[in-house]
Order: C-alpha cells, then sequence, then structure tokens
C-alpha cells in the first residue's frame, strides 16, 4: 500500500504487505493481478478456498485402488508398481495444496492471498475483521449520506 488516504488508519496487516486492511480499503499483493485494492463497500464476498492437482488426488486413489484389486488377485509384482505410484501422487498432491483467502469485489474481480500458515481460526479472525471492517465502513457512508441530505433539505 504506496500511501494511507486522509482518517484512514491501518487495522491488519498480515504476512508483511501481502494484505492489508485498514478502515477504508483492503490491500492485497496478488501474484497473479500485482497490488489490488479494494474500497471496503466495493467487497463483495471474502470466501477461503483449497486448490490442488486434482488429477494427482484422483490418480493416486485410482492407483491404489488398482493396487488393492492387483492384490486380490495375487499379482504381487504388479501391485508394487501401483502402490508406488499411488503413494507418489498422493505425496505430490499433498506438498503443493494451498490454502487461500479470496477476496471479490462488486466488479467481479477475485483476488486470492495464500494463508498456508494460518490455522483455521486465524483464517476465520481474519476474515471477521474484513467483514467487520466492512460493515463499520458502509455504516460510516451511510451516516454522511443522512447528514449531507439532512444540510441538503435545511438549506432548501
Amino acid at each position: 500500500m504506496s500511501t494511507i488516504l486522509p482518517n484512514e488508519e491501518k487495522l491488519l496487516a498480515y504476512n508483511g504487505s501481502k494484505l492489508i486492511l485498514t478502515n477504508m480499503r483492503i490491500n492485497i499483493a496478488d501474484r497473479r493481478l500485482g497490488d489490488v485494492n479494494f474500497f471496503l463497500e466495493n467487497v463483495r464476498s471474502v470466501t477461503t478456498q483449497h486448490k490442488g492437482y486434482k488429477t494427482m488426488l484422483i490418480g493416486g486413489c485410482t492407483s491404489l485402488l488398482a493396487g488393492g484389486v492387483l492384490l486380490a488377485t495375487e499379482n504381487t509384482n504388479l501391485f508394487q508398481i501401483f502402490l508406488i505410484a499411488g503413494i507418489i501422487m498422493l505425496l505430490f498432491w499433498w506438498a503443493t495444496k494451498r490454502s487461500f483467502i479470496s477476496v471479490e469485489s462488486d466488479k467481479g474481480i477475485v483476488s486470492d492471498v495464500d494463508v498456508d500458515i494460518m490455522t483455521n481460526e486465524e483464517i476465520q479472525s481474519v476474515i471477521d475483521d474484513i467483514e467487520e471492517a466492512r460493515v463499520n465502513r458502509v455504516a460510516e457512508l451511510t451516516k454522511e449520506r443522512t447528514v449531507v441530505v439532512k444540510r441538503q433539505t435545511i438549506n432548501a
């Protein structure tokens, strides 16, 4: 986040500068999109996602299942090959899966923050903080608009 706007204060910083939450906006350092800023009133949703190579998971499970069938038919040589291949595929899938917090704007732009090193409770806490800041920002904007409308009514 390059500059802080007037009346803006930092509420949360995660992993250095990957995610910075202020009382007005959220800044995300996304690998695909670069540095992305959303004003909190423009945030549509905040979700968690888990991504991985599903083909490795499916291939590993299929290989283990085929190995089990081969073991039942007493074909131990092929059983060992399928067992080793299945274990390697499952280990590769497990080592490459990632968890993300996805923030979607009202314009449809989705930005992801890698949260692999966080526990589920910490991830939920970050999401709750973003939602609370969003609710506060919308309430603040609603209050400001109400004051402007009242001033215009009084002056008319």
